[in-house]
C-alpha cells in the first residue's frame, strides 16, 4: 500500500512544542529536584533537566505519532481493530525504549555527564510510563477518527444512493402521465375528433409543465393548483357533465407540495370510479390541517382498471424522501380520500 503524503502544519507543530515545553517545566522540577537548588550559580544542571524532559516528550509524542500514522496506512482500524491495537502497542514500545535511550545517551554526552545503569533504569521507567499514556491517547484518537471517517463515507454513500433512488422515482412520473394521456387521446379520436383536437392543444400546455416540473423536487401550491385546473378542464373535454370538481384551498401562498401529486390523485379517482352521465363523479380538492386532500365519491367500477399501481406508490415514496409526514389514505362508505402534506422545509436527502 502506498503511503499518502505527509502534510506538516507549522502552526500546529509550534503549538504542540509549546504544550510540551510547559509540561516539561513541572516534570523537570519533580524528576530532578537537585537540578534547580543552585540554578543561578549552576544553570547548566537546570537547563539539562528541562531539556531532558522536553526531549523525552518530543521523542515519544512526535515519534509515536509518526509510528501511529504509518500503522494507520497499513492496518485499518475499522476492518482489524484488535490487530491494529496490539500491533500499535508493540510497535510503540519497540520504538520508545531505544529512542529514549539514544536521546538520553546523547544528552548526557553533550552536557559532559556519564550515563550510568541508574540512568538507564530511569530512562526505561520514564519511557514506559509516557508510552502507555501516549499510546492510549493516540490509539483512542486514531480509532475515533477512523470510525468517524468511515461513518461519514457511509453517510455520503447512503445520501448518494437516496438521491439516485429519488431521481429514479421522479423519472417514473413522466412516462406514467404520458402513457395515460395518450390512452385518453386515443379513445377521444374514435368518439369525438373535435374534442380530440382541443385535447391535443391543452395537452401541449400541460406537458410543458410536466417537463419543467421534472427538474424540481417541490412546487408552490399556486403553481400546482393552476396546473390541476388545466388538467381537470382537459378531463372535462373528455367526460363533459359526467365529471365535476370543486377546489377550496384558502391559503395558496405558503408551503410546497410534490409536483404532479394532485394530477396523479385526480387521475386515479377518474380511473378507478364510474364516470357517466347517469352516475357523475365529483372530485373535491380541499385543505385540511396542513394537508391538501383529494376526495372523491366512492363509486368503484365493477371491473377494475388495469394498472401497475406505480402512481400512488411512487407518490408515497417521494414524500418519504422529502418529509417526515406521510401520505394518508382513507376509505369511507361513500368517499375515498388521499391527503398529501404541505411541506414548509424539505428534509435533506
Amino acid at each position: 500500500m502506498k503511503l499518502s503524503s505527509i502534510n506538516i502544519n507549522v502552526k500546529s507543530e509550534l503549538r504542540d512544542l509549546g504544550i510540551m515545553a510547559l509540561i516539561s517545566i513541572p516534570m523537570s522540577l519533580l524528576n530532578c529536584t537537585n537540578c534547580y537548588d543552585n540554578f543561578w550559580q549552576n544553570p547548566k544542571l537546570g537547563i539539562f533537566g528541562f531539556l531532558m524532559n522536553l526531549g523525552y516528550w518530543i521523542v515519544l509524542w512526535k515519534g509515536n505519532s509518526a509510528m501511529n500514522w504509518i500503522l494507520d496506512q497499513k492496518i485499518s482500524w475499522i476492518k482489524y481493530p484488535v490487530k491494529r491495537f496490539f500491533t500499535g502497542l508493540i510497535v510503540l514500545f519497540l520504538y520508545s525504549i531505544p529512542a529514549i535511550y539514544l536521546f538520553g545517551y546523547f544528552l548526557f554526552w553533550a552536557f559532559g555527564y556519564s550515563y550510568s545503569w541508574i540512568n538507564l533504569k530511569y530512562t526505561i521507567i520514564i519511557a514506559t510510563s509516557i508510552t502507555i499514556v501516549v499510546s492510549l491517547f493516540l490509539n483512542g484518537r486514531a480509532f475515533l477518527l477512523a470510525w468517524r471517517k468511515s461513518a461519514l463515507a457511509e453517510e455520503k454513500l447512503r445520501s448518494e444512493k437516496l438521491i439516485a433512488q429519488y431521481e429514479a422515482l421522479k423519472n417514473q412520473v413522466n412516462p406514467h402521465f404520458l402513457f395515460n394521456s395518450l390512452n385518453v387521446l386515443s379513445s377521444l379520436i374514435e368518439i369525438d375528433p373535435k374534442k380530440a383536437s382541443q385535447y391535443v392543444q391543452q395537452l401541449s400546455d400541460i406537458m410543458r409543465y410536466v417537463l419543467e416540473s421534472r427538474k424540481r423536487d417541490l412546487v408552490s401550491i399556486t403553481e400546482e393548483l393552476d396546473f390541476i385546473e388545466h388538467f381537470l378542464q382537459l378531463q372535462k373535454l373528455r367526460f363533459g357533465d359526467a365529471l365535476n370538481y370543486k377546489i377550496d384551498i384558502r391559503d395558496q401562498n405558503s408551503g410546497q407540495i410534490v409536483p404532479l401529486a394532485l394530477q396523479l390523485l385526480v387521475e386515479n379517482a377518474i380511473k378507478h370510479n364510474v364516470v357517466t352521465q347517469e352516475q357523475p363523479l365529483t372530485i373535491y380538492i380541499i385543505e385540511n390541517n396542513k394537508n391538501i386532500c383529494v376526495v372523491n365519491d366512492l363509486q368503484p367500477k365493477t371491473q377494475l382498471a388495469s394498472g401497475s399501481g406505480v402512481g400512488l406508490a411512487n407518490l408515497k415514496e417521494r414524500y418519504q424522501f422529502l418529509s417526515d409526514q406521510a401520505v394518508v389514505i382513507n376509505k369511507y362508505d361513500q368517499q375515498f380520500s388521499v391527503c398529501i402534506p404541505i411541506i414548509d422545509e424539505p428534509k435533506s436527502l
